[in-house]
């Protein structure tokens, strides 16, 4: 069963975006979210044209479809804006796919889960390339409800959403926890070491790695200096005054994003 609704795209443009690819951005997101099985709140998309000429993968393309109130987003980088939105949409037809699943599997199981209630969270939008001259040294902090799910909860979500980390609170051990996509699959960061046989490597292919890796005791700042040495997308570590774990990240702006959950955990 597919949906009938109408539901409008808003496609807003950033650069020099080509004639026509507005419209062909419109066409083709409406087509996708036609077939949503659940009500199309929304769906926004967004183009972004780089104007510099060195850049070799100019064209972004954006979505974000709210489902039922719950945002399912994609993205794709590519040399021309048709690529890029042909590539998106694909993706986002991938990611309506796995998060209609995902629900529908959490809402069977949801009368087993934990106190506390299922909670949106609003992790990093992953960016095609974090890599950049200059820094801007703006935080810009947002309180995220970690939600309280298993490990393959957290996945599930993780990958509906389209993001490439989740923060969660686990609900095995109560703690604070990280779920991101690592060259060999999916690892598991906690605030505190794994015990026994948890940090025993998994062998499933669809199995999540219990990292063995406990994230520094650090603030803000410092941990805004250790990303830009690693290098990577985001850092996990513990607040040195609350004692929860918090994510910094590169936004798409060139300033950085501050994770902090809202919850103490269970």
């Amino acid at each position: 069963m597919t949906s009938t609704q109408a539901t409008p795209v808003i496609v807003h443009t950033t650069g020099p975006v080509p004639e026509g690819m507005r419209k062909l951005a419109n066409v083709k997101v409406s087509s996708v979210i036609r077939r949503v099985r659940e009500p199309v709140l929304s769906a926004r998309v967004m183009l972004t044209m780089a104007a510099d000429p060195a850049v070799e993968r100019p064209a972004l393309a954006q979505a974000t479809v709210s489902v039922n109130g719950r945002p399912v987003r994609a993205q794709a980088d590519a040399r021309t804006m048709r690529e890029a939105v042909d590539h998106l949409v694909q993706r986002l037809r991938v990611r309506l796919n796995r998060a209609h699943a995902a629900w529908t599997v959490r809402r069977v199981t949801s009368t087993a889960a934990k106190p506390g209630g299922r909670h949106q969270n609003r992790a990093a939008d992953r960016s095609a390339d974090f890599s950049r001259a200059e820094y801007r040294r703006a935080i810009v902090p947002h309180a995220d409800v970690a939600s309280v799910q298993t490990t393959e909860e957290a996945r599930a979500e993780m990958e509906a959403l389209g993001y490439d980390f989740l923060l969660f609170v686990d609900c095995e051990t109560g703690l604070d926890s990280v779920i991101y996509q690592a060259s060999d699959g999916c690892r598991v960061v906690r605030t505190r070491p794994p015990q026994g046989s948890e940090s025993e490597p998994k062998t499933s292919p669809d199995s999540v790695t219990v990292s063995t890796h406990t994230p520094p005791t650090l603030t803000a700042a410092e941990a805004i200096t250790r990303l830009e040495s690693m290098g990577e997308q985001f850092d996990f570590y513990v607040d040195g005054t609350t004692g929860r774990g918090n994510v910094v990240y590169h936004r798409y702006d060139d300033s950085y994003g501050l994770v902090t959950p809202a919850e103490a955990p269970e």
